[in-house]
């Protein structure tokens, strides 16, 4: 039966020194003479006459990377002069490692055995090869504490990680609630923006039809009065023709809010010049202005009712203004310049003792007041509101790309702190699977219902943050961190360094189970083989 312990034996294939061919050889372990002998065929007693050997003191032991199968398992062995090499071959990895493990023992046993004749001057007996040993397996047993510390230091070193992340990661945690915060107010503030906005554009919309509207008729108006193809024509029949013209421009005007109260002043006008018409008709002005004064006084008086309320003055308002009957305006300053429209046979005496020149000054002073006088008081009102109302609508503007532009930038630091506390929560899960828990922690039982958990026990759970479920990005896609840099430096810097302690984990457990297996290999040949024989 093939041995397993220091003293291994089994078949191997064996590559030829002289033909470059495979042959299968029984291969033997003799580590009291510190050399691998190997046997044609299996022979029946150890002591029988081998076909050839080597010396394992100090030899050299690696695996054959020429052959590129993944299925065949080859290593080779070098002695310490470099003139002899085996070319072996085995089955499976499991037995490779092991045949690697005990040459690389004799071999260590031959150094230390021909350190301790160097160095004690003994000679070479059975006292020296127990020294050697037991210098071994105490070299053993030092790697294994050496490989303990290690794993101790490495625990620490990750539970130190571990707490820094979750340190990080609740400091995101408190920055992803405050920058939420900050976003709802700013989607309500763009919100309210929109809504400004909106009112202004309309407001500005109708200014702007009422100062087109205001232009138009002015236009209209000098061309009334500017017209001199009927040389008989004078300056108080213009002025009937422009009240004329505001009355066919009143009727085609779609906003009929003071129609109604001008039936009258257009009633008056179509009538024949009878005394009793003239009466009526300065009467009907008369109460035009009147109803005109009072809707004024109305307006007053319930803004100053709003001020009192203290209700804030919508932008809607500007959509309704106080009078925006253009033609009304236009006829009653007209007939407050010319009176004489009114009442033609009581000035005609007037007219004939006025000299012809200054009457002509006269009527085009009055023309130019009547023009000023609609400028003033009806047409500059509505250019200043609508140059006031654009400069609002600018500012609404320019104050919602703002809040915009923050919003995106309010966004993209969200995505930043999402994908930041995503890769640390990942590395935290990977430190809990792993089981790194703090002295005082305990594990989570699995037994435990989700009925019998509170939300207490939620937010104490090592990695309680819960990713977004609405991403707007794969998880797996690393996005440009420029909000946060240094956080994630840091947290990246322990991610990396997590990872390194990893990996000189899992090689100080590889040394710790080597040193462990190779020492308990060694113990129990030499108390069965070697004490027992002596």
């Amino acid at each position: 039966m093939d041995s397993t312990g220091l003293d291994k034996s089994g078949w191997v294939n064996k590559k030829a020194q002289v033909m470059p061919s495979w042959n299968p050889r029984y291969l033997v372990a003799d580590p009291l003479h510190l050399r691998l002998k190997y046997y044609k065929d299996r022979p029946s007693d150890i002591s029988s006459k081998e076909r050839g050997e080597l010396k394992l003191a100090n030899c050299t032991v690696s695996v054959d990377q020429t052959t590129n199968d993944e299925n065949v398992y080859r290593f080779l062995i070098t002695t310490a002069d470099h003139r002899k090499t085996f070319h072996l071959e085995v089955e499976t990895q499991y037995e490779m490692q092991e045949w690697i493990r005990v040459i690389r023992l004799i071999s260590d046993l031959g150094v230390t055995k021909q350190n301790i004749i160097e160095e004690s001057k003994m000679n070479d007996n059975y006292e020296t090869f127990k020294l050697s040993v037991e210098t071994l397996l105490q070299r053993l047993d030092t790697q294994s504490t050496e490989a303990r510390r290690s794993l101790d230091r490495i625990a620490k070193q990750k539970w130190k990680s571990k707490c820094r992340l979750i340190e990080l990661r609740d400091e995101m945690e408190e920055k992803h609630r405050k920058l939420r915060i900050k976003q709802q107010e700013m989607k309500a503030q763009e919100k309210s923006y929109r809504e400004d906005l909106s009112h202004l554009n309309q407001a500005l919309y109708v200014l702007q039809q009422q100062v087109r509207r205001s232009n138009e008729i002015q236009q209209q108006i000098v061309e009334k009065f500017g017209n001199n193809q009927d040389p008989n024509m004078t300056i108080l029949d213009k002025a009937k023709s422009a009240v004329q013209l505001c009355r066919t421009l009143l009727s085609n005007n779609p906003n009929k809010r003071y129609l109604g109260q001008s039936q009258g002043l257009k009633a008056a006008k179509s009538q024949p010049d009878t005394d009793d018409n003239k009466d009526n008709s300065a009467s009907n002005i008369e109460e035009y202005s009147k109803n005109q004064n009072l809707d004024t006084y109305a307006d007053k008086k319930d803004k100053k009712k709003a001020k009192k309320k203290g209700r804030a003055r919508s932008y809607s308002d500007l959509t309704v203004s106080k009078s925006d009957i253009f033609e009304d305006e236009m006829a009653k300053i007209i007939m407050d310049a010319f009176p004489e429209i009114l009442n033609d046979g009581a000035n005609k005496a007037n007219d004939q003792n006025q000299n012809m020149y200054e009457k002509q000054n006269s009527e085009v002073i009055k023309i130019f007041e009547l023009y000023h006088r609609y400028y003033v008081e009806v047409h500059l009102p509505r250019e200043m509101e609508l140059r006031k109302v654009r400069t609002k609508c600018e500012q609404k503007y320019n104050s919602l790309r703002y809040v915009s532009n923050k919003k995106e930038l309010a966004r993209r630091e969200e995505d930043e702190i999402d994908w930041v506390m995503m890769e640390m929560k990942r590395a935290i899960d990977r430190l809990n699977k792993e089981g790194v828990l703090a002295p005082n922690e305990k594990p989570n039982k699995k037994g435990k219902s989700k009925k019998h958990r509170n939300k207490d026990d939620d937010n104490n759970e090592p990695n309680h943050f819960k990713p977004p479920t609405n991403e707007r990005r794969d998880s797996s896609t690393m996005i440009p961190v420029l909000a946060h840099r240094s956080t994630w430096s840091e947290a990246s810097d322990t991610i990396f360094q997590l990872n390194v302690a990893r990996q000189q984990q899992y090689q100080a457990t590889k040394d710790l189970e080597e040193s462990l297996k190779s020492r308990e290999v060694v113990k129990s040949w030499y108390e069965e083989k070697v004490v027992s024989s002596y």
